[in-house]
């Protein structure tokens, strides 16, 4: 934002359009010019967002429907997050492998 554009005429308009456009919220496709009409490419770095995003989705889904949920709930209701990842990590080879096996 820059103070010397507030008195700009159409600048508020622009400004509500490019938020508009940021959320999402766009023309219809028949009201733009045809090399608009394709979609925009994202960065490498939203697609591993999204990609990382869906994993991790996926992840819980499959999580929250796994047998060996209920076992390791029993054992410690915070698993698999921060808690349970400290502990594990400080877990010989053995004793990670029986800790797996449950």
């Amino acid at each position: 934002w820059i103070s010397s554009h507030s008195d700009v005429e159409g600048n508020e308009e622009a400004d509500r359009q490019a938020k508009d456009a940021a959320a999402g919220n766009t023309s219809p496709p028949q009201d733009l010019p045809p090399i608009l009409r394709k979609p925009i490419a994202r960065s490498i770095a939203a697609e591993k967002q999204a990609f990382h995003q869906e994993l991790k989705k996926t992840w819980q889904e499959r999580w929250s429907n796994s047998p060996r949920k209920h076992k390791f709930d029993q054992i410690d209701p915070d698993f698999p997050f921060t808690k349970h990842r400290r502990i594990a990590e400080k877990l010989n080879r053995t004793q990670s492998s029986l800790l797996i096996q449950i």
